[in-house]
């Protein structure tokens, strides 16, 4: 009798431990999966804990280009606007009117020919990134010229703050026995290290926007013709998940096949259904909100992720106040659970109830700008 009392505690045990085993394994698991499912209409409701909208000031002296021409969106701790296009910065107070424009394009010494992407700077300066000649210029928060370096033996795509004195700049991979990640001295500009050796020279590259995400004082990568999500440090990268759609994932290496040109490499992307590509990703606490794309237009769509249990849900459109309700082409991933969702004039328009909340609005009229938490 005693042998079987001590029977039933040691069952009791060892199934306590394997259940708390099971759950420690799905909760460090780095494999996120996501069905595909049938996709489903949100509410902003159901996605952010809070959010607003900024209707911008639309002069001659601010007309922004269109989705594709915004380059990249960021929000400051005083919650002004910097929106990057045209080759401009351009920086709107937080209810949307136009405070200055940072317009230094040119030929001399304080100025840049090309802006790709640009970072703010916790005291307000700004550094532009120029690829054509991998440039980086900074100015003041008034616009005032700072510095200038420019780093020849690389071909740099993307650039991150990494506290207030040191830069992380992002390595094209269409190169060769190179690093992905370089850190640089805000300062003085000199090289302080890298990491991630780019072994072999990616033939099929896309200069697409670009967006190194923080949360909880890390760095977030992800890419296109990639799968993962790294955390990014001064001296190395972590895989933090792996986003496996519908088990679509290309096989290893397969973007660096040799013998295959870049149409067939394209054209068999899309044949076999493949899912390799992360642009849109933005995580909070308890959700993670991303877009996965596969070469096939009906394989591309916005994704929820329940951090806790991994319950995923596939977003048809998203339903804003007053039912308009719109796919949105770009999200502009900020911090720490917050984005950026633009939207145009012309489908704002499409719903005159909401359209009525931003007099004056018409369709040669800037973006009204979604600006929201997750949950």
């Amino acid at each position: 009798m005693v042998m079987k009392y001590y029977m039933a505690i040691l069952a009791l045990l060892l199934l306590t431990a394997c259940q708390g085993k099971e759950a420690a394994v799905m909760e460090d698991s780095k494999e996120i999966f996501i069905p595909l499912a049938k996709r489903e209409y949100f509410t902003v409701e159901d996605l952010f804990s809070e959010y607003h909208y900024v209707q911008l000031e639309t002069n001659e002296q601010c007309l922004l280009d269109d989705c594709d021409g915004l380059r990249r969106i960021l929000v400051d701790d005083e919650g002004k606007i910097y929106i990057g296009a045209l080759h401009k910065v351009f920086v709107f107070h937080p209810d949307g009117r136009l405070d200055w424009v940072l317009d230094r394009r040119g030929d001399g010494p304080e100025s840049y020919n090309h802006l790709w992407v640009f970072q703010v700077w916790k005291n307000g300066d700004i550094t532009v990134l120029q690829p054509h000649g991998n440039q980086l210029t900074t100015y003041s928060k008034t616009g005032k010229f700072i510095s200038k370096y420019r780093y020849e033996e690389l071909e740099l795509v993307d650039l991150a703050c990494l506290g207030d004195s040191l830069m992380l700049l992002r390595e094209s991979r269409g190169v060769r026995d190179k690093y992905r990640f370089y850190v640089a001295d805000r300062y003085t500009g000199e090289l302080k290290g890298h990491y991630w050796h780019l072994q072999e020279k990616q033939r099929l590259t896309y200069w697409m926007r670009s967006f190194l995400y923080s949360y909880e004082g890390k760095l977030l990568y992800h890419d296109y013709q990639m799968n993962e999500v790294y955390e990014l440090y001064r001296d190395t990268a972590i895989m933090r998940y792996h986003i496996n759609v519908d088990n679509r994932v290309p096989p290893v290496d397969y973007w660096l096949q040799q013998d295959l040109t870049a149409e067939q490499i394209f054209d068999d992307y899309d044949r076999k259904g493949y899912i390799g590509h992360i642009p849109y990703y933005v995580e909070s606490d308890s959700l993670i909100f991303l877009r996965f794309e596969g070469g096939q237009k009906e394989l591309r769509a916005y994704a929820t992720i329940d951090k806790k249990t991994r319950a995923t849900r596939l977003m048809k459109r998203l339903i804003f106040d007053d039912r308009f309700n719109w796919e949105p082409e770009v999200v502009f991933s900020l911090r720490d659970g917050w984005c950026v969702i633009p939207l145009y004039p012309d489908k704002v328009l499409t719903n005159p109830l909401f359209a009525a909340r931003f007099p004056g609005l018409n369709e040669e009229s800037n973006p009204v700008l979604f600006i929201g938490k997750l949950k």
